[in-house]
């Protein structure tokens, strides 16, 4: 429903003086303290949402106030029409009276002349006394009540108008300014976000450093902690497996010795380490290759 032009007057007398307020420091949402103290994103949240659904207000305000503002042209129109529809009735019946007079005028003027013919008319001279004045200048009278009517309502429209144009610019600068802001929450609130996501990236960068390092510890380790095939560590005794092992490979140098000495005597032993006879001129080697490609005796 549309507002009446009080209500208008009271609505926009409200928003000079929440306008007046923001402009003191009382609005929280027209000079916030942002720069004083860095809100949470929740808090901003609020304050945009609160921003918007103040300017959607304001908005659906100045709808109704122009809906009604139509429908009171709207009206004013409807009453022009009828006044001048009237004004055109009472024209055509003054017109009509008029050729009625006329009528009767002529009518009463030939009579005399007769009259006048047979004897002299005292009244025929005097034929335009006999209408009456007051009528003419009781429809001036109402013809310039008319028009001081129509300019009055003319005037008191225009001025309804200008204010509501002022209203509506005030309004709009406000809009304007809320807008600003909620440009400047929402720039700041993507600056948030970004700088936030920069800082997920790099934690995420550490961790996959710290998990990798944390791999090659790892890794490390079990080189480290490598067992040892062919020793029969039993129950962890290590010491023992090793001695073991050692015993069995003594066991076999000593079974291949009376071999591999013509190998460790002849001058050759480089040239097949060379050629991948044997691996190292310097060691003896137990492996069947090593024992077959020793020279026979």
């Amino acid at each position: 429903m549309p507002k009446s032009p009080k209500a208008r007057k009271e609505s926009s007398k409200r928003e000079r003086e929440e306008g007046r307020m923001s402009e003191e420091g009382l609005n929280p949402f027209r000079k916030s303290s942002r720069t004083e103290r860095s809100p949470s994103r929740c808090e901003e949240t609020n304050q945009s949402k609160e921003i918007e659904e103040k300017i959607e207000t304001v908005l659906r305000e100045i709808k109704e106030d122009m809906a009604g503002i139509v429908e009171e042209s709207r009206a004013r129109r409807k009453e022009l029409a009828a006044a001048r529809e009237k004004e055109g009735e009472q024209e055509r019946e003054d017109m009509l009276k008029s050729s009625e007079v006329r009528k009767e005028s002529s009518k009463r003027e030939r009579e005399e002349g007769r009259t006048s013919k047979e004897g002299k008319n005292p009244l025929r001279n005097s034929s335009r006394t006999r209408r009456s004045p007051n009528r003419s200048q009781e429809e001036n009278q109402s013809k310039e009540m008319d028009k001081e009517m129509k300019t009055t309502m003319i005037r008191e429209m225009r001025e309804e108008i200008k204010t509501l144009r002022k209203e509506l610019a005030a309004v709009r600068e406000e809009n304007g300014e809320l807008r600003k802001e909620l440009a400047t929450v929402r720039e700041e609130m993507r600056g948030r976000e970004e700088k936030g996501q920069l800082e997920k990236a790099d934690w995420m960068k550490r961790m996959e450093m710290i998990e990798e390092k944390m791999e090659q510890r790892e890794k490390k380790e079990r080189k480290n902690n490598v067992i040892i095939t062919g020793i029969g560590a039993i129950s962890g005794n290590v010491e023992r497996g090793v001695e073991e092992w050692l015993g069995q490979v003594r066991s076999d140098f000593e079974s291949i010795t009376p071999k591999w000495s013509l190998i460790w005597s002849n001058p050759y032993r480089f040239e097949w380490a060379a050629s991948g006879i044997i691996r190292d001129p310097f060691l003896p080697c137990i492996h069947s290759e090593c024992l077959a490609a020793s020279p026979r005796q």
